[in-house]
């Protein structure tokens, strides 16, 4: 694999129908900065607040396939934004616990290059 290897669009699966009785939706409002369209802002997105990581990986484990968010609905807004609806295996998450719920949802992607805004 080379360094520039991204996997990002692994993330987006717009064909893509949740299970609601397994998995969480949480839904962005979302405007990509310059450069990158939708699909590649919100292929960020799901997997930094999932299992997405900083380093490349040569091989994923098959569980990672399986427990990867995943972008799958997006509404365009009258501006630049979108509405974006991601679906997170509840695995991803320790039972009763809202602090890290909310810090894999919320944490460092809204520092991300890709966004303008979230």
């Amino acid at each position: 694999m080379s360094r520039d290897f991204e996997w990002y669009h692994f993330f987006v699966r717009k064909d893509y129908s949740p299970d609601l009785e397994n998995e969480i939706i949480v839904v962005f409002k979302v405007t990509p900065a310059p450069g990158f369209t939708i699909e590649q802002a919100a292929g960020r997105i799901a997997s930094e607040s999932s299992v997405g990581t900083w380093t490349t990986l040569s091989v994923l484990p098959d569980r990672i396939w399986k427990i990867m968010a995943k972008a799958y609905s997006f509404t365009k807004l009258d501006n630049h934004s979108y509405i974006v609806k991601v679906a997170y295996p509840l695995e991803l998450f320790e039972e009763a616990n809202l602090p890290g719920f909310l810090a894999a949802i919320a944490g460092n992607i809204f520092g991300m290059k890709a966004l303008k805004g979230l």
